[in-house]
């Protein structure tokens, strides 16, 4: 094999793998909001604006701005336990998957 296609094939997997790593980083942001999720409520109601929830959730929450804007986006039936479960399965397949491919 030519050293350019080896090349090619270590840039989509390590492209794949960091794809992998941002998606897994999305969902623990998403799990922390759905585990205080009454904190958050909380946080919603009393804040003016979405920026002003977006930007307590950076900097009091800790998160960071892309998962302060997805939770954000998050859809209320995530809330259910469901919808937790999912996320927390996806969290684990990711988990498991960068760590097989480092």
């Amino acid at each position: 094999m030519k050293a350019y296609t080896l090349r090619y094939f270590r840039d989509v997997s390590d492209d794949k793998q960091q794809r992998m790593r941002e998606r897994a980083h999305i969902v623990e942001g998403l799990l922390r909001v759905l585990d205080e999720r009454l904190e958050f409520i909380e946080l919603l109601g009393s804040s003016a604006d979405r920026q002003t929830a977006r930007d307590a959730l950076i900097s009091d929450w800790r998160l960071s701005e892309t998962q302060a804007t997805l939770a954000l986006d998050m859809p209320f039936s995530r809330s259910t336990k469901q919808g937790r479960d999912d996320l927390a399965q996806e969290l684990s397949l990711l988990q498991t998957k960068v760590e097989d491919d480092e």
